[in-house]
């Protein structure tokens, strides 16, 4: 379950080893760790557009000056360095965490007399 434990001591297990802080005994998981650093880098297509202008000998026929069909997406893809943080936004400040926007199509057409 990708957690550290005895039988499975693994140093790059994804969660820390969990312990009773009332048994006087434990010392372990009060150290500083790294647990809860992340890895911040992303990329991201935030916007994109792509549209096509029909040529102007095609729109005389139809008495149109112009026309241009459209098709835009927001948050269309993100990908983050740590997989860790797969469902939240890297763009939110400070130390509260938001779940992603959600994506979004548009098609369009723009047209004149």
């Amino acid at each position: 379950m990708k957690r550290w434990t005895e039988s499975n001591p693994d140093q790059y297990a994804i969660y820390p080893r969990i312990y009773d802080a009332s048994d006087p005994h434990t010392s372990y998981n009060r150290a500083f760790s790294s647990y809860s650093l992340y890895n911040s880098d992303y990329f991201r297509i935030k916007t994109i557009t792509l549209g096509y202008l029909v040529p102007k000998s095609a729109l005389s026929k139809l008495n149109m000056n112009s026309m241009k069909f459209f098709l835009t997406g927001e948050n269309l893809l993100t990908i983050r360095a740590d997989k860790k943080m797969k469902d939240f936004d890297p763009e939110t400040a400070g130390s509260v965490v938001s779940a992603l926007g959600t994506k979004s199509m548009a098609l369009g057409v723009n047209f004149s007399f």
